[in-house]
């Protein structure tokens, strides 16, 4: 078939059938068909033919007229391979998609990812609208349609539920689309719960970095305090010692006397609470049964505070933990005494014990190392706190109680009492709900000591002490306590005047007692040079600090012991007299 002379039909489709009609016995249809033909040169192209009827010369003719529609064709396959492109890339895709209608709300289309995510059926999930799965109240929804309706796009953060009843966190990012003439939202939901329980973990962390970074440096000041403190306090318990060593003094004098000493210890247990929440504290660390120092602590405040109900349950085949048992117990004892306050009208207090296996995400945030632990439960049923206070209960001097009712140390030396151990304090609390600290210690291999105690009475000795301080106040009451024992005193006023003497009279000297903090010329330093006079110099340290990096260095080097200040006279004669007789050999205390 020819068209317009230069077109050589191939039909390739059956015309679209219309009407039909006969001409001289032969039946001819009236058509309207679309198809496919290739010309004379060989190219393809697309037709649209319509056929009729008509009149030519008076008799029955037929009419055809073709109209190339090459260009619509290919623009049709272009739109279908678009729309095939798109419904693939949207059906197919990883991420949870959903078509929104943002008038109603009502989910349009979802591909087999929100399917799976949200764990409805297609024919559900296309049935139910964005309320439906959205935990926010409808008032914000529709708010948040509402900018998405004038948006060309918009981030939501929202809570979806699915169909097992599980919350999750998702982030939605929608943007706006027409589907038929009509405004939709294309929507790509994202799950971020394991992200927001990551971030929640990294603030955490970071509060907790911060608080402990906080701590090291009140820690730092409280010692700073501590020592200068102990320092005075040394002065106070030298004289009072030698007041009361005075022949005669009247009963009234000495009940003075007494009722001032008591007052010096008083004064002496809280520079200890300074240095124990400082860390620097003088432990006597001993392998130890856990058990019998928590139900030591436990009786002593159960036959004090009747209205409080104590319930144990203590673990058996318990590990030993290396320790210094007074301190542990002031650990204890502190956390009695918050209980305590926290149940004003009594209540119930609940003590166990337990051996556990600390891995490395739990003790991380802590810096202490994973392994072995003794875990430690005290828990009350008073009043709680909230988590603001929560947050805060370790600080030094932060207390809930009343004006002049408490210093606010008592948990800030737990805390501090426990990080010196190597160990950690963790505290769960609900307002109403009670609270529980959890105490975790390392555990040892080795087997609990025993507790032996120290004499009380003087005893009086003979020798040549050099005494080395450099608080003029402190080296005048030392030098007394020492010449009423019986020795002989020598003082120096620095490390440098220390270190003359000794080289000018070393033969005569049999102990040197040795102040570590001093300006110039430190302890250390002195104790350095001497060794290297004499290597079998004896030096005990006299400090008001405790054994610390420094110190325990110089005692493992051999030092001969080591005094806290402030020292009583019965202490103080004891030491010496270990020493100089032999019963407490260079490098150990």
């Amino acid at each position: 078939m020819t068209i317009g002379g230069n077109l050589f039909c191939e039909y390739r489709k059956n015309p679209v059938q219309l009407a039909d009609f006969s001409m001289g016995g032969l039946v001819i249809r009236n058509y309207l068909g679309q198809q496919w033909v290739i010309t004379k040169d060989g190219q393809t192209c697309w037709i649209m033919e319509m056929v009729s009827s008509v009149k030519y010369g008076g008799k029955p003719a037929v009419l055809g007229n073709s109209i190339d529609i090459t260009s619509h064709k290919l623009a049709e396959e272009k739109l279908r391979k678009s729309e095939e492109l798109y419904r693939n890339l949207f059906e197919n895709h990883a991420a949870v998609k959903l078509i929104i209608d943002p008038e109603t709300g009502r989910i349009e289309d979802a591909n087999q990812a929100a399917v799976d995510y949200y764990g409805w059926p297609y024919e559900e999930l296309t049935r139910m609208k964005i309320q439906d799965i959205n935990t926010l109240p409808l008032e914000e929804i529709k708010n948040e349609m509402e900018k998405a309706r004038t948006a060309r796009r918009i981030d939501f953060g929202f809570r979806h539920r699915r169909v097992d009843g599980s919350v999750r966190d998702v982030e939605v990012f929608s943007s706006r689309i027409e589907v038929e003439g009509k405004k939709r939202l294309h929507s790509i939901v994202h799950d971020v719960t394991n992200r927001r329980l990551l971030e929640e973990e990294r603030k955490k962390l970071e509060e907790q970095l911060n608080q402990s970074q906080k701590m090291e440096a009140v820690g730092q000041l409280a010692g700073g305090i501590a020592h200068d403190f102990n320092n005075i306090l040394m002065i106070m318990q030298g004289y009072v010692s030698l007041m009361m060593e005075e022949d005669g003094p009247s009963r009234s004098t000495q009940e003075y006397l007494n009722n001032i000493q008591g007052q010096i210890r008083s004064a002496a247990n809280l520079t200890r609470q300074l240095l124990g929440f400082a860390r620097s504290g003088h432990y006597d660390i001993k392998p130890s049964d856990m058990n019998e120092i928590l139900e030591r602590n436990a009786a002593m405040f159960e036959r004090a505070k009747k209205e409080i109900l104590i319930h144990r349950a203590y673990g058996k085949h318990l590990w030993t933990t290396e320790v210094d048992g007074d301190f542990i117990g002031q650990v204890f004892m502190n956390l009695f005494v918050n209980a305590w306050q926290a149940m004003p009208g009594g209540g119930d207090l609940f003590l166990k014990t337990e051996n556990t296996v600390l891995d490395e995400n739990r003790v991380k945030v802590h810096g202490t190392p994973p392994g072995r632990y003794v875990k430690i439960s005290v828990t009350d049923t008073g009043v709680g706190m909230d988590e603001k206070t929560k947050n805060r209960i370790f600080d030094p001097f932060f207390t809930t109680k009343e004006r002049g009712r408490g210093t606010g140390l008592g948990l800030a030396v737990a805390y501090g009492i426990a990080k010196r151990h190597k160990g950690f304090i963790s505290v769960e609390s609900e307002p109403g709900r009670g609270t529980t600290f959890d105490i975790y210690l390392p555990a040892s291999m080795e087997w609990p000591s025993l507790e032996t105690s120290s004499p009380q009475e003087v005893m009086r000795g003979s020798g040549t002490v050099l005494l080395v301080d450099d608080e003029a106040s402190v080296l005048d009451v030392t030098r007394r306590m020492l010449e009423h024992l019986g020795y002989t005193a020598i003082t120096a006023g620095s490390g440098d005047e220390a270190v003359t003497i000794y080289g000018e009279r070393q033969e005569e000297i049999d102990l040197v007692l040795l102040d570590m903090i001093m300006p110039g010329m430190s302890g250390e330093k002195v104790f350095r040079i001497l060794r290297e006079m004499n290597p079998g110099v004896r030096v005990m340290l006299l400090s008001g600090h405790s054994v610390n990096g420094k110190t325990q260095e110089i005692l493992d080097d051999g030092c001969a012991g080591f005094i806290q200040k402030p020292v009583s006279l019965s202490d103080l004669s004891w030491k010496i007299h270990d020493v100089l007789m032999g019963a407490v050999a260079p490098g150990t205390h």
